[in-house]
């Protein structure tokens, strides 16, 4: 009989191979929330803050002779770091974080892509780009995605995370305040329908959000990754409730391009986006098994 598998390792199948997830050696793409002056912020949106509880003559501060340490957190999740979006960000479906169930770990690729003059490309957007505009196109995306699956040898059906570093990868992103005349790098049409195309359920970015900060209100992009019109803002047939965008990450250099195993953290509130922690994690092809896997 055939050995069983040893029990501090992880085993996930993709195709007819089996991988091994390095669990020892995972990266969190989260943005750590600081509550000070050098977290991120957008849309002029208030700080993330804290503060000590006061019950009476009681705090919540050990520094201030309270007993233990216990504080009040006021955070704006889309605009004060790292977060993850429902479709509940922009219907009234009543989608929220709290009640995804699955698909928030799988296969993901990792790729980092250049922005570009929007009048420099043939792809657009809605409302119609400006002269100024830097854009994530389709074309850039593409051969990105083609470059990790090739090399890795991948079947793209089996990827349904994507995660997209900009380049140049510059560490202000972890603290940067992006002011509403900044010109800030979104994405084509184009390239969201690719992306919805191809399958990806899940959507990383290190971008504040994957549409331009003033669009007239439109927010071409979300509503298309999830199905929904932009105009009425209804949900569609294609509706696709369990989709995440999540936006505000940053990936460390030390994480090339490729496939990882991504775990995609959040917690269990009732609203339509929460501050989020995705972990990705190496995997390494399994050649020499000791033990069957049964189909």
């Amino acid at each position: 009989m055939p050995s069983e598998p040893p029990t501090d390792r992880l085993f996930v199948s993709r195709g007819d191979r089996l991988w091994e997830l390095d669990l020892r050696h995972g990266v969190p793409l989260a943005i750590s929330q600081t509550f000070a002056a050098d977290q991120p912020n957008h849309f002029s949106a208030a700080y993330a803050r804290k503060e000590p509880v006061r019950v009476g003559n009681y705090i919540g501060d050990m520094r201030q002779g309270g007993s233990c340490n216990f504080d009040e957190v006021y955070v704006v999740p889309h605009c004060n770091g790292t977060h993850t979006e429902t479709v509940g960000h922009i219907s009234l479906c009543g989608a929220t974080i709290g009640r995804l169930r699955h698909g928030l770990q799988g296969w993901a690729a990792v790729i980092s892509v250049s922005a570009e003059p929007g009048r420099a490309i043939q792809e657009h957007y809605l409302p119609d780009l400006h002269p100024d505009d830097l854009v994530i196109s389709s074309a850039a995306c593409r051969a990105a995605f083609g470059t990790v699956i090739e090399r890795a040898a991948a079947d793209p059906s089996s990827i349904s995370m994507l995660v997209i570093r900009t380049l140049p990868n510059l560490p202000e992103k972890k603290s940067r305040r992006y002011a509403l005349s900044d010109c800030i790098p979104f994405f084509t049409v184009e390239a969201m329908e690719w992306l919805t195309r191809i399958g990806i359920e899940h959507l990383l970015v290190d971008l504040p959000s994957v549409d331009r900060f003033l669009d007239n209100g439109r927010m071409e992009n979300h509503c298309r990754f999830w199905g929904v019109d932009p105009t009425t803002r209804q949900v569609t047939e294609q509706h696709r409730a369990a989709k995440t965008i999540t936006e505000m990450i940053f990936v460390p250099d030390e994480v090339d391009d490729g496939i990882f195993w991504l775990d995609l953290q959040v917690p269990a509130w009732e609203i339509d986006a929460a501050p989020s922690r995705p972990v990705v994690y190496p995997v390494r092809e399994c050649f020499d098994l000791t033990w069957k896997v049964n189909s």
